[in-house]
């Protein structure tokens, strides 16, 4: 990682008023944890974006954000994602949507599949993969590179919900 892209994280997540998630796990090494600032047009409905960046090695899963789902809501969770190899260039840029529900206190569950807005590979990139899974009380955007050269990611995560 260089001092550029370190400093480039740290201005993203000094930007944001209130952090509302956590990016980064023991799978992945986290640059920068960012928030959202939630506006609530009603009490029944919330908006918040987050803003996350990561840099993972070969093909380990790291955690690029954390969104929670409060209990008894529905959650539309959208992801647009770039990652890019530092060694050769290679690219992925992809933007994908999905959504969860929570019965009080269980665990969210996936309502439908995910769905692939857009995807945009290199072909050195073709084994990369972004997807959304269930951790907790919460929706994770996990990434996962490929080989022995750092992956640096980026994404903005964006969630919608009602309860």
């Amino acid at each position: 990682m260089d001092e550029q892209f370190r400093a480039a994280a740290r201005e993203l997540a000094q930007k944001d008023e209130t952090p509302t998630s956590l990016a980064g796990d023991a799978a992945g090494r986290a640059l920068v944890t960012a928030g959202a600032v939630v506006r609530e047009p009603a009490p029944y409905a919330r908006a918040a974006a987050t803003a996350g960046a990561l840099e993972t090695l070969g093909a380990v899963a790291g955690t690029l954000a954390t969104i929670p789902v409060p209990e008894s809501r529905v959650c539309r969770v959208s992801a647009t994602v770039v990652g890019r190899r530092s060694g050769n260039g290679d690219a992925l840029a992809t933007e994908l949507a999905a959504t969860f529900k929570r019965s009080g206190a269980a665990a969210p569950t996936q309502v439908g599949a995910t769905t692939v807005v857009a995807a945009h590979a290199d072909a050195g990139a073709g084994a990369w993969a972004v997807v959304f899974d269930v951790f907790g009380t919460a929706v994770r955007v996990r990434v996962t590179g490929d080989g022995t050269t750092p992956v640096r990611w980026v994404g903005d995560i964006r969630a919608a919900s009602v309860g």
